[in-house]
């Protein structure tokens, strides 16, 4: 086991249209790339991530896509894994994940 210390501060949003807020909290947090990390399903065809992307787009702030993950996916942990490393190589500042709740 490698010695490491690990520092998280994290800001967690919750409520109705809070996904209207998402550029001013990337900006906050000196932010200029996002990594979208998403299931697949409900935030697809809801019209959420597409709605993120156009918010994303609008403000120049730059993001990579991580979806159709599944609770039984093998390798799943691999892959988010590599992509995170990628993120944090490539400086991505902030991460958007979650649920979409009605």
């Amino acid at each position: 086991m490698y010695h490491f210390k690990f520092y998280a501060p994290t800001k967690v949003v919750f409520g109705r249209n809070t996904e209207e807020q998402l550029t001013d909290l990337v900006w906050e947090f000196g932010g200029k790339k996002l990594l979208i990390h998403y299931g697949g399903g409900s935030v697809i065809h809801s019209g959420l991530l597409q709605k993120v992307k156009d918010q994303l787009d609008s403000s120049g702030i730059s993001y990579v896509s991580l979806g159709g993950y599944g609770a039984q996916m093998r390798g799943w942990r691999r892959r988010l894994n590599w992509f995170c490393q990628k993120a944090e190589r490539e400086g991505y500042a902030g991460h958007l994940s979650g649920e979409q709740v009605n």
